[in-house]
């Protein structure tokens, strides 16, 4: 069973440009991959420029087997030929409410990595995970 979750960067004006990654989203997994590997806006950046991910991994590069995927490269819809871009929120709330049905959420603000289960409803900061 996956552990749907949402990856999101919080813009200056408070809005979300996010992304849906389909397995792995739990803390445990995420929070070492987001805060060690994407650890400034460019990096993040990159990362959302993928669009919806399999699985988030390490670094970026391209995914040429969908069927035999590198575990060290985060895995793209694209790479199976599915053009799913990041979407844009109005707010976090907004990000929150659109994606009800991943496990976990994740967002940047640009200095640090926060997460939420979506059923607790409050982020905690990256020394809590």
């Amino acid at each position: 069973m996956a552990t749907h979750s949402a990856i999101g960067f919080v813009e200056y004006d408070g809005s979300v440009r996010a992304i849906y990654c389909h397995s792995d989203g739990y803390p445990d997994n995420q929070m070492p991959l987001l805060t060690e590997n994407y650890d400034t806006i460019e990096k993040v950046e990159e990362l959302l420029d993928l669009g919806d991910l399999s699985f988030l991994g390490k670094g970026i590069g391209t995914q040429k087997d969908f069927n035999n995927p590198d575990h060290n490269l985060c895995l793209p819809y694209s790479a199976r030929g599915e053009d799913v871009p990041a979407k844009d929120y109005v707010s976090i709330q907004h990000f929150k409410n659109a994606h009800p049905y991943s496990d976990y959420l994740y967002l940047f603000d640009g200095v640090e990595w926060s997460w939420e289960k979506v059923d607790h409803h409050t982020f905690r900061a990256t020394e809590e995970a």
